[in-house]
């Protein structure tokens, strides 16, 4: 929730991140999380992604890793450039099929603006 400078914008206690017309910023969002019940068969997958305010993903942001049986705490992490031309609306979306046996311990969501 720490903001600072004049073109990235947040709302205590929303998913959205406004962020200024024609300027470039490193977007980077980082996810710890686990598995409410024990994963049977193969491993599942869990997919996270930027998505603007319509819902459609940022270019390059959305990232698919496995949830292993074997590993009780899992982190993922990625960074992307955006430079949108207009006023743009970012947030982390977990796009998960079954989101209710994933369990997110932990997501942050690191946003400058590049010289």
């Amino acid at each position: 929730n720490d903001i600072t400078g004049e073109n990235i914008r947040h709302i205590e206690n929303s998913t959205d991140i406004e962020l200024s017309a024609n300027k470039s910023y490193f977007a980077k969002y980082t996810i710890s999380y686990s598995i409410n019940s024990r994963v049977e068969g193969d491993s599942k997958e869990i997919i996270f992604a930027l998505t603007n305010a319509n819902g459609m993903l940022v270019s390059g942001s959305r990232h698919i890793a496995s949830i292993s049986r074997d590993v009780n705490n899992n982190s993922i992490s990625l960074g992307v450039i955006i430079s949108p031309e207009n006023d743009y609306i970012v947030r982390l979306t977990n796009l998960t099929q079954d989101v209710k046996n994933v369990r997110i311990n932990a997501a942050t969501v690191t946003i400058f603006r590049l010289a």
